[in-house]
């Protein structure tokens, strides 16, 4: 069952006054990382989503407000971060790319922008580097993960193959193919054992 605790804080924080002391506001945002904390990883990125949107808000309503401004930067970067492991490129530079615009003296939103444009399409190089026999996250951490959507269970003579699609710097796509968790083909690239 899920705590109303940080909806009821945040009910009562819109319905005083806080513009002289936003304290029970901040701590009503705070709130909402302990319970994105405590969300299943598949609901992780949802949750996460929701804070930094609160926490954006919050600096919005109270630009001055020195420890929101930290926090909303760091939160945003972990969201990025986030992003970046789960396949979502494109929204990871996004991401990264506004606390950029704001401190563009962050190495960490440099480096995640530079990883999810490396990550997003797959060179012929990281392909070489595959061989027969590899785990699902020893491809993974040549080639990244999959974007949302680009994993497919296959059947394929009697056998459950998980298969996964990236997309290639010239635009085209390669498949990735796994049994039983072990990488045993690719499309059109010959895999050395």
């Amino acid at each position: 069952m899920r705590s109303l605790a940080p909806i009821g804080l945040l009910l009562i924080a819109s319905c005083l006054d806080v513009s002289e002391d936003p304290s029970l506001e901040w701590n009503a945002v705070i709130a909402q990382k302990r319970h994105m904390q405590r969300a299943t990883e598949e609901r992780g990125i949802a949750a996460k989503q929701r804070y930094v949107d609160a926490v954006r808000r919050f600096v919005a309503r109270h630009p001055d407000h020195p420890r929101a401004r930290e926090v909303y930067r760091v939160e945003q970067l972990e969201y990025a971060t986030a992003l970046l492991e789960v396949g979502r490129y494109d929204e990871a530079i996004v991401v990264a790319e506004n606390v950029m615009d704001r401190d563009g003296a962050s190495a960490r939103a440099t480096r995640i922008r530079s990883d999810a444009i490396s990550r997003r399409s797959v060179a012929a190089d990281k392909l070489a580097k595959l061989k027969k026999g590899m785990s699902e996250s020893e491809v993974s951490k040549i080639l990244g993960a999959p974007r949302p959507g680009w994993k497919r269970e296959l059947r394929r003579q009697g056998a459950a193959v998980d298969a996964w699609y990236y997309m290639l710097e010239d635009g085209g796509t390669v498949g990735v193919f796994f049994r039983n968790g072990k990488l045993f083909s690719t499309d059109g690239v010959e895999l050395p054992r």
